[in-house]
């Protein structure tokens, strides 16, 4: 990966909206990885020289692809980030899953937390914290469907393990789905599609869009 991957969907003084190819890592977890980043992308473009972390409001998991939004300065990182955490910012997502839900429109409200015999991966826990996902099933041809959905709150792999519990985990994910028949390109079949925020010196909201992959739609046709 490398910063020509990378669609810039808008730019100006205070942020930068991306839309994140899969593959791409959000920010090295040690200080030696050398793999390319939407941190490293980002070090050209702050007005602040964070070690690792430079300009991430918020993530997506290295497979997922979509709408990120980065700042340049850590007094508007603190303004985007408390949207997040007041609840005050939408996702949507597109995913394709495996096998077809049982209702078509479902919330999944279960708490989440890291699975102590893999500690990399999370699974839905009495212990957890609290997770609030959406889905409402747009397409199916019952072996696959596509589904749209919107995480009330941004728990690590949220999605793909909500997902995993009702039976119906994203196509092609390594660690939720390992034993299910691969398709398309292979990559993880999660994209995320819109994101609503209120940027610096507005009052109200901002949409920014990104297209989904074609593939997402042609594997339920």
């Amino acid at each position: 990966m490398q910063e020509s991957d990378i669609v810039i969907l808008h730019e100006d003084d205070s942020v930068v909206v991306i839309d994140k190819p899969s593959g791409l890592i959000t920010h090295p977890k040690y200080e030696d990885d050398d793999q390319y980043s939407v941190a490293e992308f980002m070090k050209t473009r702050s007005t602040d020289k964070t070690p690792l972390r430079e300009g991430i409001v918020h993530r997506l998991d290295k497979d997922t692809s979509g709408m990120m939004i980065c700042a340049k300065s850590s007094e508007v990182k603190d303004f985007l980030q408390n949207q997040f955490k007041e609840h005050k910012v939408s996702k949507t997502y597109s995913a394709v899953v495996y096998g077809k839900p049982e209702h078509q429109k479902l919330n999944i409200d279960l708490p989440i937390d890291r699975n102590p015999k893999r500690p990399s991966l999370q699974k839905v826990s009495a212990n957890g914290k609290e997770a609030f996902t959406s889905v409402e099933v747009i397409e199916s041809n019952n072996h696959l469907s596509y589904l749209e959905v919107k995480p009330k709150s941004g728990r690590t792999h949220q999605i793909r393990v909500h997902l995993k519990y009702i039976g119906n985990p994203v196509v092609n994910d390594p660690f939720y789905a390992s034993t299910w028949e691969e398709y398309g390109s292979g990559r993880l079949m999660l994209h995320a599609k819109s994101l609503n925020i209120t940027l610096p010196g507005e009052n109200e909201p901002r949409e920014f869009a990104s297209d989904e992959p074609a593939e997402f739609k042609e594997l339920v046709k």
